[in-house]
């Protein structure tokens, strides 16, 4: 919602649910759209996978990587989606820094050690997102270790990210005795919650990748292609909690013509 007021000077005031909404939707709709078209264009090309006790795989369905950052056009709206989601994430990222050093801000022991924790939080989110851009602008075709340099980075500052994210608003709050409304309540159950999805996508992942890379049996490239776009989802989703935590909050462009 754009807002023109010369009385408050406000020039842009737009929900900041709806910005996380937008963050949250962009990746996630762009992926499953990758996904079906190389379902639809390139489904031989997008599937095929090789290893040592055979030329050919049968799977039926793309990884992250193939439906995102080999084949035409999909690469392409990969790369602009995840552009224009990225910027917003790091007004979240500090947003829950702030947010954070007010609930710990008494000064007691426990607080001193949660706000330094929301600090490495905000630090481990915006790694997470130059990750993301890194390893979805430079494919694994065009320079192998450094795409797996930013997917590993990607990788350990995600998951991070979310369990401190969990410890800092479940055990934090209670540390400092902290009250929490209903909607914060839901939210801390629900970030644990997908955490704990992550994890179990997470090393489903790594089993199926294992099993295909030793065995290479038919199918099980897909499973692993399954469980880490799960993984990718219960991700996108704890983000997504931010449209609790920030429930009433604006992302407003103002004038102070007294400064």
């Amino acid at each position: 919602m754009v807002v023109w007021s010369k009385r408050h000077n406000i020039f842009f005031d737009l929900s900041f649910p709806q910005v996380v909404a937008i963050c949250c939707a962009l990746p996630l709709g762009g992926l499953l759209v990758c996904e079906i078209l190389c379902c639809l264009l390139a489904f031989k090309e997008s599937t095929t996978t090789v290893c040592d006790k055979a030329e050919y795989v049968w799977n039926f369905l793309p990884s992250v990587s193939q439906a995102t950052g080999l084949l035409s056009p999909q690469k392409y709206l990969w790369r602009v989606v995840i552009a224009l989601h990225a910027t917003p994430r790091f007004a979240i990222a500090y947003g829950y820094f702030s947010l954070h050093s007010v609930v710990f801000s008494d000064g007691s022991n426990p607080s001193r050690i949660f706000r330094r924790l929301a600090r490495v939080a905000c630090l481990l989110h915006c790694t997470e997102v130059l990750a993301l851009v890194g390893l979805s602008f430079i494919s694994s075709a065009e320079d192998f270790e450094l795409h797996k340099f930013f997917f590993i980075t990607f990788l350990l500052s995600a998951t991070a990210h979310m369990g401190v994210m969990c410890a800092i608003q479940a055990w934090g709050t209670k540390a400092i005795k902290y009250w929490l409304s209903k909607k914060e309540q839901l939210s801390v159950m629900l970030k644990v919650r997908l955490f704990a999805l992550h994890l179990v996508f997470l090393t489903a992942a790594m089993y199926f990748y294992y099993r295909h890379n030793k065995y290479c049996e038919n199918g099980v490239y897909s499973m692993f292609s399954l469980c880490e776009i799960l993984m990718i989802t219960a991700n996108i989703a704890f983000h997504g909690t931010a449209m609790i935590d920030f429930h009433s909050t604006d992302l407003i462009l103002q004038d102070f013509p007294d400064r």
